[in-house]
Formats: C-alpha cells, sequence, structure tokens
C-alpha cells in the first residue's frame, strides 16, 4: 500500500474489467461479424440501462457494496479509543494498541486506508459514529449515486434488424485473398 497514489482512489491492483468484459462477449465472438456487431452493441446497451435502473433503487447516497464496507467498518470500530485533538482531528487508540492520527477535514487517516480508497476507514468510523454522522457524507464522490449516473448516463442507441437498413449501391464485400 506504500506505493498507491491517494488520488486515484482504489486500493486493488487488479485488471478484472477486460477479462469480465471478453467473458461476456465469448458467445458473438463465434459468430459472423454482422451478428458480433449487433451482439456486442445490445448487451452493453442492455448492461448500463440496467445499472441506471439499479442506481435509482439506490437507498442513501452510495451503493448497497459500498454500504456493506461502512458497516463492516463500524463494527470493528467499536473497539477503539478516541482522543479529541481539535479541529476536527483525533489519536485514535486501536485495541490492538496501536494509535492513528485521524483528520476530518482532510478524510485523511495514518492507517493510509481511507486515503487511498476515499472510503472512511474503521478509525474514521469510530469517530464518525460517536458524533453520530453519517459515514456516507464522509466517502469520496466517486462512491455517490451522482457520479455512477454520470458514468452509465451515456446510451447505446437500440438498432433496427439488417431488413430494415437503407438500401446503398455498393459492390458487397468480399472476403480478403488467401495466400501462403
Amino acid at each position: 500500500m506504500a506505493y498507491f497514489k491517494s488520488d486515484s482512489k482504489c486500493d486493488m491492483l487488479m485488471n478484472n474489467l477486460c477479462e469480465a468484459f471478453n467473458r461476456s462477449i465469448m458467445d458473438a465472438r463465434d459468430k459472423p461479424i454482422l451478428t458480433m456487431l449487433g451482439r456486442i452493441p445490445l448487451y452493453i446497451m442492455l448492461l448500463m440501462a440496467g445499472r441506471r435502473v439499479f442506481c435509482e433503487k439506490w437507498h442513501g447516497q452510495v451503493g448497497p457494496r459500498i454500504r456493506k464496507i461502512l458497516v463492516k467498518n463500524k463494527g470493528k470500530a467499536q473497539w477503539c479509543i478516541l482522543k479529541p485533538a481539535g479541529q476536527n482531528r483525533f489519536e485514535v487508540m486501536h485495541h490492538s494498541g496501536r494509535n492513528f492520527a485521524v483528520d476530518l477535514n482532510a478524510h485523511s487517516c495514518s492507517c493510509h486506508a481511507w486515503d487511498l480508497n476515499g472510503m472512511p476507514c474503521l478509525h474514521a468510523c469510530a469517530i464518525i459514529s460517536w458524533f453520530h454522522g453519517s459515514l456516507e457524507d464522509f466517502c469520496d464522490a466517486v462512491y455517490k449515486k451522482e457520479a455512477y449516473l454520470r458514468a452509465y448516463e451515456p446510451m447505446i442507441m437500440p438498432m433496427t434488424s439488417q431488413g430494415q437498413w437503407m438500401k446503398i449501391n455498393l459492390p458487397p464485400l468480399l472476403p480478403r485473398k488467401y495466400h501462403k
């Protein structure tokens, strides 16, 4: 974690996005080119529309996966002892005996978990819960409903079937010539 930058708000080092996309279009990749080019946009259109509908059902500012992480952190936070330093800065003593410096104004903790992923760590959750604040208010903007809706706002327009396409007077496309 020492080598991650804190501006990306991500603490994972994986490339599952392209792997998941390739797996989802596996059936379309075996088809002729026109069929493939019809199925992939259809998949993306349905995916984006489904994500928009899913987001509209959220209760609160963040999604259910982020809320689950916050609840887990809040549960772990009950073992922390808070010591206020002033100006929304605290020293939090964990049950392991280690102390952490938390700054609520800067949204940072010396454990660096809050800095890296943008969600309050268990030390910050202890402070926020003590003051009866909303953990969702202290999450980074990338996890909020507005950001999610902005990401899935563009629409893939529906496509008509091939029989309804406009006819043009060009020679048909032929496959490339084969040579050894």
